[in-house]
């Protein structure tokens, strides 16, 4: 069975947009890596199109984005973000 994000489990907005910061992209980063476009995404993170699917396509473009992050401060603090209750 295919794992679910931790974000998609325990998802806010908060934690979306505080993890996207932390790694340092910008919205329309985020929507040109998760292959929607930039519109979509910003309205996404303001609290519409909250469809399961964007929920967990968002998710794993993260915690794909944290995986490779290089920078082990950022990529701790990203981590901590994705574990905490926001």
């Amino acid at each position: 069975m295919k794992q679910e994000p931790k974000i998609f489990k325990q998802y806010s907005l908060e934690k979306i947009r505080r993890v996207r910061k932390a790694l340092g992209y910008t919205q329309d980063d985020i929507a040109d890596i998760c292959g929607i476009h930039r519109t979509t995404y910003n309205r996404f993170e303001r609290g519409h199109y909250l469809k399961p699917s964007n929920v967990y396509l968002v998710g794993v473009c993260l915690e794909r984005l944290i995986e490779q992050c290089e920078d082990i401060n950022v990529k701790n603090r990203a981590e901590k973000l994705m574990d905490a209750s926001i």
